[in-house]
């Protein structure tokens, strides 16, 4: 396999990862959930709150972890734009200077 084959396939194993993990974090298709845990393992952590905590705090607790969980589908929707512009860029068959290369989504995922 020559290198711009395996970099695709490699591109291409990411992407799918990465939806995977993308679909488990968006929580509102329990089949999509399902299917992709069952393909890929279940890719987030379990959260626990105790139960003997107040109300409040399990309140609380909850909307922290909805607002990670909102932050890092963001993250992962800007990782796999810059994978599709990978993708692109490599299929065009021609030169890819990496130095100038400016993919959308790259200044926020680095940052983050």
């Amino acid at each position: 396999m020559s290198t711009p084959e395996k970099g695709m396939e490699t591109l291409s194993q990411l992407r799918t990862l990465l939806q995977s993990l993308a679909d488990q974090l968006d929580d509102s298709d329990d089949d999509r959930v399902a299917m992709s845990r069952n393909a890929h393992g279940k890719m987030l952590p379990f959260y626990v709150v105790a139960e003997s905590a107040a109300e409040a705090e399990k309140e609380r607790a909850a909307e922290v972890i909805s607002q990670v969980l909102g932050i890092r589908s963001g993250s992962i929707k800007s990782a796999m734009e810059v994978v599709d512009s990978l993708s692109e860029e490599l299929s065009s068959g021609t030169m890819v200077d990496y130095k100038r290369m400016r993919f959308p989504g790259i200044e926020d995922l680095l940052a983050g």
